[in-house]
């Protein structure tokens, strides 16, 4: 699938297809949004579970969840439990205690 003026990434685990304008991509997103919030280059990536998240936060800390496939665990530097262990809400309490 070709649109103009932008970029187009299809899932290969889930039905899900993102549609960005060129140029953009989540991580450049992420970094804009980390450095206005003043949040350290080192501190660990919100919990995620597709390998597009691992791609956008190379080089960072990453956290992933177990449910993830196992490449997606295999990139993190960290991997929470499961979201049916509130693995989510495990990473969320270290930000929001």
């Amino acid at each position: 699938m070709e649109l103009p003026g932008c970029t187009v990434t299809i899932d290969h685990y889930e039905p899900w297809v993102t549609l960005v304008p060129a140029g953009v991509t989540k991580g450049s997103a992420l970094e804009k949004l980390r450095t206005e919030l003043g949040v350290a280059a080192e501190t660990p990536s919100p919990p995620a579970t597709a390998p597009t998240t691992c791609r956008c936060c190379a080089g960072r800390a990453q956290r992933r969840h177990g449910t993830g496939p196992a490449e997606v665990r295999a990139a993190a530097t960290e991997v929470t439990p499961p979201v049916t262990e509130d693995g989510a809400a495990l990473a969320l309490a270290r930000w929001f205690p």
